[in-house]
């Protein structure tokens, strides 16, 4: 099963650059340079992870994040922050506060990217597998 994921940057090269990155996943990739376009996606797609840079236009990622998380499934959705600069300690706090699940320096190094979106992905199949072992649980014990 491939899964939707959501790549957040102002700069074309950036989003194309961690496209490469995770291509050779088992992802649906969609990109968005804007917040109002990667909220459009988020609506109409299953998006189980976000991977954001804080350089998303003239809006603060926190503020993106605020509204992906007020959305429909916004609450469940995976959030990894690219950053080029380690916030201080109290927007690390609301960060955290928000749901942001990890943070990746910028410049990205493939293989960090690659690490941290495969560890969430396989947190998320494992939840699945467990779901559907209680559901088909509760269907026997029914029968």
């Amino acid at each position: 099963m491939k899964y939707d994921i959501l790549i957040v940057d102002s700069n074309p090269v950036n989003l194309n650059f961690i496209e490469e990155i995770v291509n050779g996943l088992e992802v649906n990739i969609h990109k968005a340079t804007s917040p109002d376009s990667a909220i459009e996606i988020f609506k109409s797609r299953q998006i189980v992870l976000i991977v954001v840079s804080t350089n998303i236009d003239n809006n603060n990622a926190l503020d993106f994040i605020e509204l992906v998380r007020g959305l429909t499934g916004g609450e469940k959705v995976k959030i990894i922050l690219v950053s080029k600069d380690m916030p201080d300690e109290d927007v690390i706090y609301k960060i955290i506060n928000q749901g942001v699940v990890d943070f990746v320096n910028n410049p990205i190094s493939p293989q960090m990217i690659i690490g941290k979106i495969n560890v969430y992905l396989n947190i998320i199949k494992d939840k699945e597998v467990l779901i559907s072992k209680e559901i088909a649980e509760k269907h026997t014990a029914q029968s």
